[in-house]
């Protein structure tokens, strides 16, 4: 039977406080089925399209299809992230790296993250903004050819549908794939656990398991089926904006049971500035 993370962290002896301060709330996602309203939290489906909003292409002048989009008001309060508005994630829809850029995972020209501010959302829904219905016409022209086009290829885009989402918040202790471990730990996870001796296996299994990070989620730690690209260069994006997993339930599949992450630094997600997310994927 796997073990809650409190449960785990009972076992750390002397370094529990140092998993305890790793602790950070973040907001389950909860994906289903069910239809849902332009200017819903989703996977998939047509995007909100404001005013003005210009529908993202791809570097190769083809529309982009919508991955996610969050509703903020949904969203349980969050440090950092706007209480209101709307984030919206879309990738390549016919790109055999979902629009990841090995070169450089910041490059949007094959992903794009968009923010939606409340106002011009409270345009759409007390119908104040008669410019909005071209917008909204010319969005909903734009995702039907993006979604027509990736339906055309090998159907290898990650969403088999639209869904609906539930949201909830939750905590969590550092995962043992996010290189912000040895930053709480001093040791990268291998090294840390050594020191239990015999129980070193039972112990380093079951916090992996506890404490993975898998799953839908925004904010808290990430889940990596390789590792973790930030390590290195991009240590200064900590926030998790997005992690989409594999879900075999409800038709998403990231290459062979992987899992799709995007990070933001704290000043840029402050500031609400999108344009400098870094986008990855990985499967095993």
């Amino acid at each position: 039977m796997m073990m809650e993370w409190k449960q785990v962290l009972d076992k750390l002896g002397t370094y529990r406080t140092h998993a305890e301060r790793s602790v950070r709330p973040y907001v389950e996602i909860t994906a289903h089925a069910g239809a849902t309203a332009p200017w819903m939290s989703k996977f998939g489906g047509s995007a909100y399209m404001a005013a003005g909003q210009t529908y993202p292409l791809d570097a190769a002048g083809k529309p982009m299809r919508l991955l996610a989009q969050i509703n903020l008001a949904e969203l349980p309060r969050l440090d950092l992230f706007p209480e209101s508005g709307l984030l919206q994630f879309f990738i390549a829809a016919s790109d055999d790296l979902h629009g990841l850029s090995f070169d450089d995972p910041c490059d949007q020209r094959n992903f794009k993250v968009t923010y939606v501010p409340e106002a011009a959302l409270a345009d759409a829904l007390t119908g104040a903004a008669d410019s909005a219905e071209p917008a909204t016409q010319a969005a909903d022209e734009a995702g039907r050819e993006a979604a027509a086009q990736a339906d055309s290829t090998d159907g290898d885009f990650p969403l088999a549908r639209e869904l609906a989402l539930s949201l909830a918040r939750k905590d969590a202790a550092v995962s043992s794939a996010d290189y912000q471990f040895e930053r709480f730990f001093g040791e990268e996870p291998f090294a840390f656990f050594e020191q239990f001796g015999d129980e070193e296996t039972e112990l380093s299994d079951a916090y992996a398991d506890a404490c993975s990070g898998i799953g839908h989620k925004i904010g808290g730690y990430a889940f990596f089926t390789q590792s973790d690209p930030r390590e290195g260069r991009y240590e200064d994006y900590e926030v998790l904006l997005l992690q989409i997993d594999s879900d075999h339930d409800n038709g998403i599949m990231w290459g062979d049971s992987g899992v799709a992450n995007f990070f933001i630094r704290p000043a840029d997600l402050q500031n609400r500035d999108f344009s400098k997310v870094l986008y990855n994927w990985d499967c095993y």
